[in-house]
C-alpha cells in the first residue's frame, strides 16, 4: 500500500524523493527507493520521470 501511494505522489507532485519516503511511513529516503526499486523495477525518479502506468500486477480490483 505504501508503494501505491508513493507512486500516486511520484506522479502527481513535485515533492523530494525524501518527503514522498516520510509521507508513506518511511524514515530513510535510501531505504525506501531500494524498496520501490525491488517492487517496481526502477528508481522512484526513473518512475516520476517516465510517466509510467502502474504494472499489471499491482492493480487492485475491489
Amino acid at each position: 500500500m505504501r508503494i501505491d501511494k508513493a507512486m500516486e505522489l511520484l506522479r502527481s507532485s513535485d515533492q523530494t524523493i525524501q518527503e514522498i519516503a516520510r509521507l508513506v511511513g518511511y524514515s530513510n529516503g535510501n531505504y525506501f527507493s531500494k524498496v520501490f526499486h525491488k517492487k517496481i523495477g526502477m528508481s522512484p525518479g526513473q518512475f516520476r520521470e517516465s510517466k509510467h502506468t502502474v504494472p499489471v500486477d499491482h492493480i487492485v480490483v475491489d
